[in-house]
């Protein structure tokens, strides 16, 4: 029953409380919250979450998913604000074990778009001491390539924010080339960072397949001074006819 300036300062107080009561008392309640509200729900257990104790966090986890599958079963379109920010809390958790959820948000296109980002920037913590696998990686590139332009963008910084490496360049190789030139600016300039032969590669490629000037001097300037490219640059030059 209470407004929604009340509903603030009891997730506030709960999250201060903390505990396992506390936080299943917590997450119960975003259902009750608008969007807004569940978001700053969300980001009132974060330090709790960050000084809980590993079993405390399975707890957390614990309940968490307990929460989504209740609202899978329900599938209230209007409680698309209390699960985007029960995908939050996921994230902040830190946990691996997380991934195969956020992953199945991450891609079920039916699902809110607030729903599909937050699941793709809680990777950035699920992932903060490992690399992503194939899976995710995969699932990032798709949502880079999405008509939504700040799911896109979310993706692409979440990519950005990973450790990845050789085999990630390749399937970058497509988004280098994207047709909205924000985003293949950021893949270049992510496979400049990266560095290495494969990311040398693709480069390389955009550099000598696009007519575009913005794309080529892009591509050129993650190569310049990378020693990496000298093998796929000399190969080029007596490929191409351009």
């Amino acid at each position: 029953t209470a407004t929604p300036e009340e509903r603030r300062a009891l997730d506030a107080a709960l999250a201060e409380v903390g505990g396992k009561a506390a936080f299943a008392a917590l997450i119960k309640g975003l259902v009750a919250c608008d969007a807004e509200a569940a978001k700053a729900a969300a980001l009132a257990v974060r330090n709790q979450i960050k000084n809980a104790d590993g079993n405390k966090r399975r707890s957390y986890l614990a309940e968490v998913e307990r929460f989504l599958e209740a609202q899978k079963k329900k599938k209230d379109a209007s409680a698309a604000g209390a699960v985007a920010a029960a995908v939050k809390i996921l994230g902040y958790l830190e946990d691996e074990k997380t991934i195969p959820t956020l992953l199945a948000y991450a891609n079920d296109d039916k699902a809110h778009p607030s729903i599909r980002q937050e699941a793709i920037i809680a990777f950035r913590f699920a992932l903060a001491k490992d690399k992503p696998t194939a899976k995710v990686i995969d699932t990032l590139v798709r949502a880079a390539e999405a008509d939504d332009r700040t799911l896109a963008q979310t993706a692409l910084h979440t990519l950005g924010s990973l450790q990845v490496g050789d085999d990630t360049a390749k399937r970058l190789e497509k988004l280098a080339l994207h047709p909205d030139f924000a985003r293949a600016s950021f893949v270049l300039e992510m496979l400049a960072r990266m560095g290495g032969t494969e990311a040398m590669r693709v480069l390389t490629k955009t550099l000598v397949s696009t007519n575009d000037r913005r794309y080529a001097e892009a591509a050129a300037n993650g190569l310049t001074g990378k020693e990496e490219a000298v093998a796929p640059l000399a190969r080029a030059l007596l490929e191409t006819t351009n």
